[in-house]
């Protein structure tokens, strides 16, 4: 047998280590449920002698540990022992908690460390890739095929320095009786130049014909004849001279032109008369009455005109004119017995302005 300091001293070795075992296998972190195998590899570390083998299981147990945390979540399971008093599983709580405390202070901040290091890094392998834009997808490539395939804006064009002007307008003219018997008024064609002195000053000398037809309303009696006119017509030809101005609209491209100026007339009134003899009507026969004047008179015009994208420029046009007049009561005809009244009236119609073909 051993002397008695020699098995002290054994005894206090294999204290030792058991001691070292337990502290050991109570700072594990108890986060898995331990299989009974494990138990059984641990239990002997409770028998004296055996201290080794049970340093050697638990650290097999602590790997096991370790790679089962891995895959199994994260729970705390208190495992089960009869043999452990309430003092042990104090302490294994206190060791738990305190393991768990410090486990968490270790890892949290390498967890979060890992967590923003992935967040932030993205390895080049996992970037998506973005092809290169094709030829005029960027915008200043779209901007300038959008500024290279339309067409340079045309300047809007503008009545030129000659234009021959056409225009075709109804009209219709007073005074009242001239009125009622052309109540349905006529037509009127105008044809001229139009001329521009420094862009504003516009010039015009044109000549028209002027057309109408009537519907008789008197008849015209003496004491031996009664005229009865069936059909009368009226024609006016003039020519005349107008000195205005040109406005342009700007980027508008509308145009209005304005004149006034002296006009020469030729009126001329014609009607087909039915004769009779009087005192009683008799002896029915047919002739023809006409009155030609020529007088000075003069009229004021208003055009509106408008760019087509092309040489030619459409608008309308508004005139207004006055004739002298003066009737003599010898012919059997309105503009005869109108007396000392003007003849005035308006014209309204459609004007083309042929830039430069002349």
């Amino acid at each position: 047998m051993f002397p008695p300091f020699v098995r002290l001293s054994l005894l206090f070795v294999v204290l030792l280590l058991a001691t070292a075992a337990h502290a050991t296998e109570a700072a594990a972190p108890d986060t898995t449920r331990v299989s009974g195998d494990s138990a059984d590899e641990v239990a002997p570390a409770d028998v004296p002698g055996a201290a080794w083998g049970a340093l050697a299981a638990s650290v097999a147990a602590d790997d096991e540990e370790e790679e089962e945390k891995k895959r199994v979540p994260k729970k705390k399971i208190r495992r089960r022992s009869d043999s452990s008093s309430d003092d042990d599983d104090d302490m294994d709580c206190f060791g738990s908690c305190l393991d768990g405390i410090f486990v968490s202070m270790l890892t949290s901040g390498d967890d979060d460390e890992e967590e923003d290091e992935e967040d932030a890094y993205v390895a080049p392998s996992e970037m998506v890739e973005t092809s290169e834009p094709a030829p005029g997808d960027t915008l200043q490539e779209r901007t300038y095929a959008t500024y290279a395939d339309e067409p340079e804006p045309r300047p809007a064009i503008e009545p030129s320095g000659k234009a021959l002007v056409v225009n075709l307008a109804w009209w219709r003219a007073g005074p009242m009786d001239v009125w009622d018997e052309y109540r349905d008024g006529g037509m009127r064609f105008c044809v001229g130049g139009n001329f521009l002195v420094g862009r504003t000053v516009s010039l015009d000398l044109d000549a028209a014909y002027s057309w109408a037809k009537g519907y008789p309303q008197y008849d015209y009696e003496t004491s031996t004849l009664l005229e009865s006119p069936q059909r009368t017509n009226i024609y006016v030809f003039d020519v005349g001279l107008r000195i205005g101005t040109l406005h342009d609209f700007g980027q508008e491209a509308v145009f209005l032109r304005w004149g006034v100026g002296p006009r020469l007339y030729q009126v001329k009134e014609t009607a087909d008369l039915d004769v009779y003899d009087m005192p009683g009507p008799s002896n029915l026969r047919q002739r023809e009455e006409a009155l030609t004047a020529w007088k000075l008179g003069g009229d004021a015009m208003f055009s509106m005109v408008f760019d087509t994208q092309s040489s030619v420029l459409v608008g309308f046009t508004v005139r207004y004119f006055v004739i002298p007049w003066e009737g003599m009561r010898e012919k059997s005809l309105t503009l005869d017995y109108i007396g000392r009244k003007p003849i005035r009236g308006f014209s309204i119609g459609l004007t083309t302005y042929f830039n430069g073909l002349f």
